[in-house]
């Protein structure tokens, strides 16, 4: 009776010690989410404001130089995924359309020749329809909007719509065909080039300024010294993964940090959407290496 009793205890014990650490590992990754979409200045999924713009009401008299000369810019912002540009009009007088013009710009492009640049994206949202807009698919990158408006007072919101893909899906699932990166026309060559040699890939993709991101960064750089003869190792930070193409699509994550490790066959050995230690990573990377 005395062993039944200490086994209950036990149990016991061992059942509020799994919820308090789940709990409390709940907590530590909700922050390291934030933190990262803070590090990099806007959120990584879901939808974000980005910015606003509001500016001169022109005359309908206004020629084209002059319109796109007086239009107000907003600061360059980052973009992650589609970008939708709504406008909030209203005209200065009941029959008045309200003519809403402007342009998005790559936040390369100078504010002088924005206009004229064959990089820059033409929006017209005149009408009277309320909630008027155009979207992009931008990917990753930087960019500034300028309008302006004839006849009609106006706002635009810039909205940013990043998908989230760090989901429970079929990796990892007993059951359920194993991830695997099948190149397509949108998979970059380099990554094409190592597949067709049957090479594996080891890649990072991370959050500059952001601790966790860095320290996995420095455990990848050292482990690349140990293996890098035998696999290749790519490190992205999240601004410019537009480079690797449909390759996190695939891998259906979105979030950094992540580490993919990819055998020659495309198979995905290992994927982490989160921190893992030194020792971990030169696990997984070591068993790919030898075909565990």
């Amino acid at each position: 009776m005395g062993i039944v009793r200490r086994n209950r205890a036990f149990l016991i014990t061992a059942a509020l010690i799994l919820v308090v650490g789940a709990a409390l590992f709940g907590g530590v990754v909700a922050v390291r989410v934030l933190a990262v979409s803070g590090s990099a200045g806007s959120a990584f999924f879901g939808e974000t404001t980005v910015a606003t713009l509001s500016g001169p009401d022109l005359p309908a008299s206004t020629d084209q130089a002059t319109f796109e000369a007086q239009m107000a810019s907003t600061a360059v912002f980052s973009v992650y995924g589609t970008l939708t540009i709504t406008a909030d009009v209203t005209p200065d007088k009941a029959g008045d359309t309200g003519v809403v013009e402007g342009y998005l710009v790559p936040g390369s492009v100078p504010r002088d020749s924005a206009p004229s640049s064959p990089e820059a994206m033409r929006f017209d949202l005149t009408g009277q329809d309320p909630g008027r807009s155009e979207s992009w698919d931008l990917g990753n990158g930087n960019y500034y909007v300028i309008a302006a408006g004839q006849d009609c007072t106006w706002t635009l919101t810039m909205t940013m719509t990043t998908p989230s893909y760090n989901s429970v899906s079929s990796y990892g699932m007993t059951g359920y065909a194993p991830l695997k990166l099948v190149p397509t026309d949108q998979t970059p060559d380099f990554i094409k080039s190592r597949l067709a040699e049957q090479r594996g890939l080891v890649l990072l993709v991370y959050a500059e300024g952001a601790a966790d991101d860095m320290e996995m960064l420095s455990y990848f750089n050292d482990v690349k010294a140990q293996y890098g003869a035998d696999s290749s190792f790519m490190a992205f930070e999240a601004r410019k993964t537009t480079e690797l193409g449909d390759t996190l699509d695939q891998l259906r994550v979105s979030n950094p940090p992540i580490l993919a490790v990819i055998r020659g066959s495309g198979e995905v050995s290992e994927l982490y959407t989160g921190w893992i230690g030194r020792k971990v990573m030169e696990q997984v990377v070591a068993d790919a290496v030898r075909g565990l």
